[in-house]
């Protein structure tokens, strides 16, 4: 087959029309225009740098222990059990939250700060939990956490979040006890320990 007639008639000669060389000019003669603006480029920008802000800054500095007190003593957040029977609380965290406590009947003391009267307790997953209760009318709340044993025993106490924070080991767990009342926070070790 001989391609060539067909080649030469689309390479032919063309006559382009007269209105060509006007809008030729009248593009060259206009400024450009600026190219079309996405506006999603700079939104998509600001947000990737939010999230890059998000995740590099440092974790919060309030405690777990302080937050979990806050969000109970402060807005109400729910326990799982809602009981002033220690025993029923004793049996909630045994069973639910693999954590042995042992409550003591408080004690006669020589303080004016009420003994505490538990409210009731909070799952936090397998090996934790909390313990809510008030000493009079200040709350206060007991992380329990369990975990590798520990040799250090003793006490630390801090101010965090505006909060009286104690800590200490014991076994194979960690307490923290938080109240925004240092002597009501004292008299709430009588929740575990005779006076």
């Amino acid at each position: 087959m001989n391609e060539e007639p067909i080649l030469e008639q689309a390479l032919r000669r063309v006559e382009a029309p007269e209105d060509l060389w006007r809008r030729v000019e009248q593009a060259v003669s206009q400024p450009p225009r600026p190219p079309a603006r996405r506006a999603w480029i700079p939104v998509a920008a600001m947000a990737a740098l939010a999230a890059g802000a998000f995740a590099l800054a440092p974790p919060s500095a309030e405690p777990r222990a302080v937050a979990l007190h806050r969000g109970w003593s402060e807005r109400g957040a729910p326990l799982d059990l809602y009981s002033n029977d220690s025993r029923e609380v004793r049996a909630f965290l045994g069973s639910r939250c693999g954590i042995s406590l042992k409550f003591e009947a408080p004690g006669k003391t020589e303080s004016t700060v009420k003994p505490p009267h538990i409210e009731g307790a909070r799952r936090l997953g397998e090996g934790a939990a909390m313990v809510a209760f008030q000493v009079g009318p200040v709350p206060a709340t007991l992380l329990v956490e369990a975990g590798p044993p520990v040799a250090n025993k003793q006490v630390a106490a801090e101010i965090a979040g505006g909060f009286h924070v104690f800590s200490w080991h014991r076994g194979k767990a960690t307490y923290t006890l938080v109240s925004a009342d240092a002597q009501a926070a004292r008299a709430a070790c009588r929740l575990c320990h005779a006076a």
